[in-house]
């Protein structure tokens, strides 16, 4: 079993992460913590919980035992990195350490780009958020074949936890965390990549409209074609025949895009639920990866469909 700690307990990314974690096989939480909510039960905090844990949150950090540090927000900060022991592994979620030339070792958690890395041998992991991981999505299997060279548009459609990760309109942190992504893949891209976010009054959901120009003398068809083979073997992402929305991800871990042209442009429409693929969920299947467990243990769940 999976010993895991929660940093930032009364967040909403925590919410979300305990919702998996105490259904999942492998794992047993052994302390949430919080200075706020110390006592009280993480059911009064976190709704839904309540019959499903008797789990309380905590105000100490007892290291013993423990395997897998999940660092979520909280009013308090980000426990220090040097007081968490080496033999712990740590998956943060908070979105500070994303970007790899500020000098740690944190892995980019995207599986869809770094599996091997997570498989063999990862410690730490920095899991992205909604708005970089839907839009990566979007443009890894171009860039595996080196075949981006114009500017990328994203128009990106969010509920409310994207202004966390994004809070002005135009978002440069996601923006940047993306020409991370395409770069790893094809170090030659120097196109502009900009993205928009517009939020809708709704608690979850994420639409992303990728834009870009089509490759040199490609049917869309084969495109097409690229993106389902680079995608065939990955456990949550899907390539639909037909439009995708969010009713088609909700409450799953699943990332499902949409692949067309229009007026010589290519435009692939990625939907994922915020709060799980591009937040909690994927920080478990980085979880799974790192312990050597199937991708989908935990993780499949029930499909909302509205």
């Amino acid at each position: 079993m999976i010993k895991a700690a929660v940093t930032g307990g009364e967040s909403r990314s925590a919410g979300e992460l305990l919702r998996l974690l105490i259904n999942h096989p492998d794992v047993v939480i052994t302390w949430v913590h919080s200075r706020r909510y110390s006592g009280a039960h993480v059911s009064d905090v976190h709704r839904g919980l309540l019959g499903e844990t008797f789990l309380k949150f905590g105000d100490t950090m007892a290291w013993d035992g423990v395997d897998l540090l999940f660092m979520c927000e909280d009013e308090d900060g980000c426990v220090a990195l040097e007081a968490v022991p080496r033999t712990v592994k740590i998956i943060d979620l908070t979105g500070k350490r994303m970007m790899a030339e500020d000098g740690h070792d944190f892995i980019y958690g995207l599986p869809e780009l770094n599996r091997k890395a997570l498989v063999r041998g990862a410690r730490h992991v920095a899991s992205p958020g909604a708005v970089a991981t839907s839009v990566s999505l979007a443009l890894l299997p171009l860039a595996k074949e080196g075949m981006l060279s114009k500017d990328v548009h994203a128009a990106v459609v969010a509920g409310d936890s994207v202004a966390a990760e994004c809070a002005p309109t135009v978002c440069d942190g996601p923006a940047a965390e993306v020409r991370q992504v395409v770069t790893a893949l094809q170090d030659n891209f120097a196109s502009g990549i900009d993205i928009t976010t517009l939020r809708m009054p709704c608690r979850g959901g994420l639409l992303a409209v990728v834009s870009m120009g089509m490759p040199s003398h490609m049917p869309v068809d084969d495109v097409r074609k690229l993106y389902e083979d680079y995608y065939s073997d990955h456990s949550f992402a899907f390539v639909s025949p037909g439009q995708v929305g969010v009713a088609d991800v909700m409450n799953t871990n699943k990332a499902v895009m949409h692949v067309e042209s229009a007026n010589g442009q290519l435009i692939v429409t990625v939907a994922v639920d915020d709060l799980l693929k591009g937040g909690a969920g994927n920080a478990v299947h980085c979880m799974n990866l790192l312990f050597g467990l199937h991708e989908r243990v935990g993780l499949i769940l029930k499909s909302s469909g509205r």
